[in-house]
């Protein structure tokens, strides 16, 4: 089966005005919208399903068959999260405990945007956690300007953060976890500090220093497929249709494509469905061969 999924959206304080105007919705300053979760199944966030008539969400066909992540899966929890993030502010600088390992895939961003990705060298704990009590902490980080295609694996344990004016994509283990260890002073829309949980971060924390080679970063949007990232969470594709192309869910693992940008037809066996700008559709494993044809950007997200 082929699944068109609804998005659903998240108000945050540092939200930017991309994914409001993505989904054809005015923009709030005092409300702005800062994430769209494009396949979810986590806690109350199920995706809804909206090409059947029975108001399944995606954690309800889950539920009743395992198999349509992979042949004999048997986990409990469904494996991924994928989401739009657009930031107008910078975020928290962040960990992630063991059971998170997320992608991101910079989208558009502004001329001197920048993340904060690991460790300029080895430290320790007792220098990590001076740093953020005098809130220094970012100057001990790598700090990366990036550009539209960069790429980022971020392993449980880096510390991290995305800057202002970036838009990505981000795919994740189905882990919503994160611990906030500094976030500039900042006060939250009741006017109290947000939450940090340092003590948690600083038993994660991976202290060594974190290597970037420009090489694995970089790369080039001309080129007509892009294996972005493969590791041992999930497998990412982004790939540049001008035409048709032709694509194979068998049974080791489902297929999620999300439409980047432009317009086309996802064809199968029993459906035919028209794909625009931040659709979602999510193919069952073993489902098999299916087309899209158009002129459009896509992210397939696999096991």
């Amino acid at each position: 089966m082929v699944y068109r999924l609804e998005s659903i959206l998240k108000e945050r304080l540092w939200g930017n005005k991309e994914i409001s105007i993505l989904y054809d919705m005015p923009f709030n300053i005092y409300a702005p919208i800062g994430e769209a979760w494009i396949l979810s199944a986590l806690g109350k966030n199920n995706s809804p399903i909206i090409n059947t008539k029975n108001n399944k969400n995606l954690k309800d066909i889950f539920d009743d068959n395992k198999d349509i992540v992979k042949k004999g899966f048997n986990d409990k929890q469904f494996p991924l999260l994928i989401k739009y993030i657009s930031s107008n502010k910078p975020l928290s600088i962040q960990v992630h405990p063991s059971t998170k390992n997320e992608f991101w895939h910079i989208l558009e961003c502004g001329k001197n945007s920048y993340i904060y990705y690991g460790f300029k060298k080895d430290v320790d704990e007792e220098k990590v956690r001076k740093a953020i009590e005098d809130g220094s902490i970012c100057n001990l980080l790598n700090k990366v300007h990036v550009k539209p295609g960069d790429k980022f694996y971020i392993p449980s344990g880096t510390v991290h953060a995305i800057g202002g004016d970036i838009f990505l994509i981000e795919v994740q283990q189905s882990c919503d976890v994160t611990y906030r260890i500094y976030d500039y002073k900042r006060l939250d829309q009741n006017g109290e500090p947000r939450e940090l949980h340092i003590e948690q971060a600083l038993n994660c924390i991976n202290y060594q220093k974190t290597n970037i080679d420009p090489k694995l970063i970089h790369s080039n949007l001309d080129d007509e497929s892009l294996d972005l990232i493969s590791c041992p969470y999930f497998k990412v594709k982004r790939i540049k249709v001008r035409g048709t192309i032709r694509l194979k869910s068998d049974e080791s693992s489902f297929h999620f494509v999300s439409i980047l940008k432009g317009y086309g037809i996802l064809n199968t066996s029993e459906h035919i469905l028209q794909a625009k700008k931040t659709d979602g559709f999510f193919i069952t494993a073993g489902h098999g061969e299916y087309s899209i044809t158009g002129k459009c950007d896509i992210i397939v997200a696999t096991l």
